[in-house]
């Protein structure tokens, strides 16, 4: 894991394999085609990710992900017992999603189910 001292910039591609934080990531962009984020710390991502089905995203408790623009699930997982702020739309279609904690987004929409014994505001 990078510690709570280290900083992810830059252009980040997860094609596979793992990425661990505990510090900061904010890269300038990032592509995630298959593989798993486990985030202890603080994320923060400007671009519009799509998960999607070889995808796991972990926000433990404590942790931060904020996203500037929306987020669309269309498989893989995505598990979330810290707080997730999205700017724009949580666009949910496939796969699994719970919630134990906070999740705020401007909209949500989807087929899919949410396991959700948490918070989820939508305005």
């Amino acid at each position: 894991c990078v510690d709570s001292l280290g900083v992810f910039t830059g252009n980040i591609i997860l094609n596979g394999g793992t990425i661990c934080n505990r510090g900061i990531f904010s890269p300038v962009s990032i592509t995630f085609t298959s593989g798993t984020f486990h985030n202890y710390g603080n994320a923060q991502l400007s671009s519009n990710p799509a998960f999607g089905t070889s995808v796991s995203w972990n926000n433990y408790g404590g942790a931060i992900l904020n996203l500037n623009g929306s987020l669309t699930v269309s498989g893989g997982s995505v598990s979330n017992d810290g707080i997730i702020n999205i700017g724009s739309t949580l666009t949910f279609s496939s796969g699994t999603f719970s919630n134990t904690n906070i999740i705020n987004c401007a909209t949500l929409s989807g087929s899919a189910t949410i396991t959700n014994t948490g918070i989820i505001n939508s305005n």
